[in-house]
């Protein structure tokens, strides 16, 4: 290789090193510390009490990381779930009067955590649902 050959070489690694080194710094992670509330499943609208089926989930893509659930098992109780595997489910069966609800406690980097529940319940050929989510995104362009 000659002396200008390798000057032109040397030159376009040094251009495409800059090149790389001005790329988008990576984003810090985001706070994903966020809940629904509870909710109160209703009655029936003749007033009796309905069986609810509650479905509660936890999706996510991307990058970041959840370090707890919290959801509500009934009248106030709530139940963690400590480092969860994603994607999370679980359904529980809830009278009327009963409270529904999930938070999360995570980071995102460059992604997306969801948390939500349907609760669904029958009266008289009629279907009661209720539902609620809450989502966590940070995205680089």
């Amino acid at each position: 290789m000659n002396l200008r050959s390798f000057a032109r070489t040397s030159l376009a690694l040094v251009g495409l090193t800059v090149v790389a080194a001005c790329g988008e710094e990576p984003l810090p992670p985001k706070d994903c510390t966020q809940d629904t509330g509870p909710s109160t499943l209703a009655h029936s609208p003749s007033g009796s009490s309905l069986t609810y089926s509650v479905k509660y989930e936890v999706t996510h893509s991307g990058e970041g990381s959840l370090r707890q659930i919290t959801y509500y098992n009934g009248a106030t109780s709530q139940v963690t779930v400590e480092n969860p595997t994603l994607p999370w489910v679980q359904t529980l069966t809830l009278n009327s009067g009963s409270s529904a609800g999930i938070g999360m406690v995570g980071t995102v980097t460059n992604g997306r955590i969801e948390v939500k529940y349907t609760a669904t319940a029958i009266a008289s050929g009629t279907t009661l649902q209720k539902t609620a989510n809450r989502v966590c995104e940070q995205v680089q362009d």
